[in-house]
């Protein structure tokens, strides 16, 4: 069952007399005044002087039966100074042997600005499939097949989106072009704000991860929350170019590999409508590790954009073992 804590919001009790019926012909008229007072009641309730809600107040949600006493939600410090993180999605493949080059570029846009940088790499199309020889690993991800097909890769790898923005009718950036575009980003100010909380029971591979939205300005829209989780160091065979020959390279080091999407490729809507400045909401999971992943190595992304626009407002990353 799903769980709300509003602040400041206002209570209202409506009281109906309670009459006792009589036989016979009185009855009708007692039953019009039972009626009367429950309409009378319901117009105190919709049409009195009550207080606005306007916020900013929080609302908890727990997603799919979360149980509370295994997954405790947990209590979100104040916000102190946020800053605008950017999200770069990485189409890649294990058989595309340009792609190595759009992972260099990448590091070294996250070495140059750390945290504020999330990288998810996501493996689809021609170039992730697999085969009985070398590229017997299988990076593909229902997630990743429908996002690529949605932002229409047309399987021109290496390509990437940054926070989603469409420019002449198309999202997606070449891989030479990733560094100018973050950073004409990453010192906007940012509209939402992202916390999140994951505790891994190593025992049973449950996942409890908490994340709460918080918005820093007033939006209209309606807005989703994706939680994907992702994997770091897996060894597998990448083609590559080396010494400019094109090689079967087969411990190259996979990073930031989508693994699957908690909630659903879109999310789930977090507000929608007039958004006011302050209004904020936890939404809560749970998730079975899969035994193949190496739980040290896995982590969420959590990110917030505009279910018109797709434009992604903010992101955070924490790893699901600290």
């Amino acid at each position: 069952m799903s769980k709300f804590n509003y602040r400041a919001v206002p209570k209202i009790t409506i009281c109906v007399p309670l009459f006792e019926r009589d036989k016979g012909r009185g009855n009708k008229k007692i039953q019009f005044l039972e009626l009367l007072y429950i309409f009378l009641g319901l117009g105190i309730l919709f049409f009195s002087s009550c207080d606005k809600i306007t916020g900013p107040y929080v609302e908890e949600q727990n997603q799919n039966a979360v149980d509370t006493v295994k997954c405790p939600v947990p209590d979100f410090t104040p916000y102190s100074s946020p800053i605008r993180k950017i999200l770069l999605e990485d189409f890649t493949g294990h058989k595309c042997v340009n792609c190595p080059a759009a992972h260099d570029i990448a590091t070294d846009l996250k070495n140059t600005y750390g945290d504020q940088l999330v990288i998810l790499a996501i493996h689809a199309g021609f170039f992730a499939k697999t085969d009985n020889d070398k590229y017997t690993y299988d990076f593909n991800t229902d997630a990743g097949a429908e996002l690529n097909t949605y932002f229409q890769t047309n399987d021109v790898f290496p390509t990437g989106m940054i926070n989603r923005i469409e420019t002449n009718s198309s999202y997606l950036i070449t891989k030479d072009n990733w560094a100018a575009t973050v950073d004409t980003l990453v010192n906007k100010t940012p509209t939402a704000y992202i916390q999140m909380v994951n505790d891994f029971d190593t025992t049973e591979r449950r996942l409890c991860t908490h994340v709460n939205t918080e918005f820093l300005s007033s939006l209209n829209g309606t807005y989703h929350l994706c939680v994907f989780i992702i994997e770091d160091s897996i060894v597998a065979t990448q083609e590559n170019y080396v010494n400019s020959v094109a090689t079967d390279v087969e411990d190259y080091v996979h990073y930031h590999v989508l693994r699957d999407a908690i909630n659903g490729t879109w999310g789930d809507t977090v507000a929608t409508g007039a958004i006011t400045t302050g209004y904020a909401k936890t939404l809560s999971y749970t998730y079975t590790v899969n035994d193949a992943w190496e739980a040290q190595h896995c982590s969420i992304i959590a990110f917030v954009y505009n279910d018109a626009t797709k434009e992604i407002l903010q992101v955070e990353q924490e790893k699901i073992i600290e």
